[in-house]
């Protein structure tokens, strides 16, 4: 089977998204199955296939529908939100950047994101089955950001209909929780049958492998106090500033701990500056991202994850997987991985005193951690086998499969708040500059 792996955001990156991605890409290939990844290329240069290294559509594609977009914008919708603008002209870019590939060859293609959904919904070709997988609700996501004000307001309804185009446009949906199944039918409470549930998995076998190495770049040295773990992108909905609340809580009555900060991004400096705020700055070590995190997990005393949104995070997977105890919020699907004070320890999203009581919980009792470990270890074995995800996930694409051939898939129909429709003037004339090879 020929399948392509869409995805709108930049590849490789450090994500549960990317994990999923690579996990795919290893597990079909293993199966004798064909695979190409289509995604942003990371410096910003327009669309590639990963997997080969083509870049798709021209290095001039970017520019010329920004150019012409900003134009569009300014001429038609002068007081639209800028996030909006930034967001329609990238996906123009995808969608055009499409049209360049021969989709026919696919046997099945597998989005992995609303974005990719929406775009590739609008120019494949009927014969071939659309599979998406949602990682994440991107209306939540875009609340904790900040970026919507209101679900009333222009920004929200825009958010709204982004995640039903993402969601309802494929033959089947793939979600990893019963969480995110229900925020995604909570707006558009369409027939369930539109979605199946297939919790994430791992190469066990190979985790376990990696686990028995040397951390390298060499750990910092510990001084033999208890040493905290948070693998975590330095994001907002990651919650880390409850975490530092949490251990300055915790520092004024225990002092013989570390916390390493596994992963990079945009708010680390933001973050390094609360930690000098919070007086806990020489508690913490900023790692940054690392190709070897089972090897530093191993190292870990407890790991702690104190998301604010979250699907069904690698983070606690590969915890459970190295067998250690953990400490988590109850934000989004994470109730569903971790049985409290049996496979780890729940709190309250947001809470931080309630957090800090957790790991000194944790911290003063090492036949509870024990117990943890042992608990978590026996479920990970039991619940995030590899082939359990390959065999659930062929079904669909079986079952998708054959629905093409029995009747067409209605396509949804494009709400108004969406600017670049494929028939639109603005589109039909960057095609046609681009069938030209006026921007190739």
């Amino acid at each position: 089977m020929k399948i392509l792996l869409a995805y709108f955001w930049a590849l490789p990156h450090v994500g549960g998204a990317n994990t999923y991605i690579q996990m795919m890409t290893k597990i079909l290939g293993e199966h004798g199955h064909h695979v190409d990844i289509l995604a942003r290329h990371p410096d910003g240069g327009g669309v590639y296939l990963a997997n080969t290294g083509e870049r798709i559509g021209g290095l001039k594609l970017w520019e010329t529908v920004c150019e012409e977009a900003r134009h569009h914008f300014q001429s038609h919708f002068p007081q639209i939100d800028s996030w909006i603008f930034e967001r329609e002209t990238e996906r123009c870019i995808f969608e055009l950047a499409l049209s360049y590939l021969n989709l026919h060859q696919y046997d099945i293609i597998h989005a992995q994101d609303q974005l990719s959904t929406r775009a590739l919904w609008s120019v494949k070709p009927d014969s071939v089955p659309l599979v998406a997988s949602i990682h994440s609700s991107l209306a939540d996501e875009h609340q904790l950001k900040g970026r919507i004000s209101s679900a009333d307001s222009l920004a929200g309804k825009y958010a709204e209909q982004e995640e039903y185009l993402g969601s309802w446009t494929s033959s089947r949906t793939i979600v990893a929780s019963d969480w995110l199944k229900r925020q995604l039918l909570q707006h558009y409470p369409q027939s369930e049958d539109q979605f199946r549930v297939i919790p994430y998995g791992i190469d066990l076998a190979s985790f376990q492998e990696r686990l028995l190495e040397e951390p390298d770049p060499p750990l910092p040295d510990t001084e033999d106090r208890f040493v905290i773990a948070c693998p975590a992108r330095l994001v907002h909905v990651k919650g880390h500033r409850t975490l530092i609340e949490a251990l300055s809580r915790v520092k004024g009555r225990r002092d013989h701990f570390v916390c390493w900060l596994i992963g990079d991004g945009y708010l680390r400096e933001e973050l390094e500056q609360y930690c000098m705020q919070m007086n806990v700055a020489d508690c913490f070590f900023f790692l940054g991202n690392r190709t070897d995190v089972p090897a530093v997990l191993k190292k870990a005393d407890l790991v702690v994850l104190p998301s604010l949104s979250d699907n069904q995070p690698f983070t606690v997977i590969e915890a459970q997987a190295a067998g250690k105890a953990i400490v988590a919020s109850n934000a989004g699907g994470i109730p569903e991985m971790i049985a409290d004070a049996e496979t780890g320890l729940l709190f309250e999203r947001g809470d931080a005193v309630q957090l800090a009581d957790k790991i000194m919980e944790a911290m003063d009792d090492p036949c509870l951690r024990c117990r943890l470990e042992v608990n978590a270890g026996a479920w990970a074995r039991k619940q995030w086998a590899f082939h359990t995800l390959y065999g659930q996930t062929m079904s669909i694409y079986r079952e998708a499969i054959e629905a093409g051939r029995q009747l067409k898939q209605p396509k949804a129909q494009e709400p108004s708040l969406v600017f670049f429709s494929p028939d639109s003037a603005f589109m039909k004339k960057i095609l046609q500059t681009f069938k030209k090879g006026g921007g190739a």
